[in-house]
C-alpha cells in the first residue's frame, strides 16, 4: 500500500503462533537429541501397547539410579 508516497509494510509471521514453541532453541535442541538417540539405536520397540505400558509401569516403580 502506498499512503502519500510512503511504503507501508505489514508484518507477517512465517510460523503460526501455535507452532512457535517447536522452533524455540530448547525444542530444537531436544529434537536434535532425539534424532541422535534414534541414530545411535537408543530406543525400545514394543510389539503391542500392553508391552509398552508394562515397560512404563516397570520404569515408574524403579528407584532413581536403578538399571533394571
Amino acid at each position: 500500500m502506498n499512503r502519500d508516497g510512503e511504503i507501508v509494510l505489514r508484518p507477517r509471521v512465517a510460523v503460526h503462533p501455535d507452532d512457535a514453541w517447536f522452533w524455540s532453541p530448547e525444542s530444537q535442541a531436544a529434537e536434535q537429541a532425539a534424532e541422535e538417540d534414534l541414530a545411535a539405536g537408543r530406543y525400545t520397540m514394543f510389539d503391542n501397547e500392553q508391552a509398552f505400558f508394562a515397560h512404563l509401569s516397570k520404569l515408574a516403580s524403579e528407584k532413581p539410579g536403578d538399571t533394571g
